[in-house]
């Protein structure tokens, strides 16, 4: 998803030169690069500066154009398989966000406990593996989302 954030930036002085915007837009993705927030998720990229909308010497104020990840319930993602237990599923959103997917959720499942893997139908599920996935319910609390999801 692509939001519109406004950010407060301080550039060094020796940053103050004629690629203003450029090192504005390196100071910004460097402070938001593991920003997780409840209103926009995570962001994942800053694609670039919209407008300077103040400054004050070396102090900015911005808006910019992001790319962010919110799980939010009923959202269908990718991700890789990172661990395989006998309750669940758990595998990693875009190197930002884990989610579980319990047994419960798995139809026809069978779990085998020497090799670590899920045999779901006739597919066999392991740990590298990508799949697709739907949020089935996700929560915001200390700064970072949990949330648990079902086979797409």
């Amino acid at each position: 998803m692509t939001v519109f954030i406004q950010r407060r930036v301080c550039l060094e002085p020796r940053f103050l030169d004629s690629n203003i915007k450029q090192h504005i837009l390196d100071k910004v993705s460097e402070d938001v690069t593991e920003e997780c927030t409840q209103k926009h998720g995570y962001i994942l990229r800053v694609s670039r500066i919209v407008r300077i909308i103040s400054s004050e010497g070396a102090i900015f104020i911005v808006e910019l154009e992001a790319e962010t990840f919110k799980p939010i319930g009923g959202a269908e993602v990718e991700g890789t398989v990172c661990m395989v237990y006998q309750d669940g599923i758990f595998i990693n959103i875009r190197d930002k966000q884990k989610m579980l997917i319990p047994t419960s959720t798995l139809p026809e499942h069978r779990f085998d406990e020497v090799r670590r893997t899920f045999h779901v139908g006739d597919t066999e599920i392991t740990v590298g593996d990508t799949i697709r996935a739907v949020v089935t319910a996700a929560k915001y609390s200390n700064g970072k989302f949990s949330c648990f999801g079902s086979l797409a």
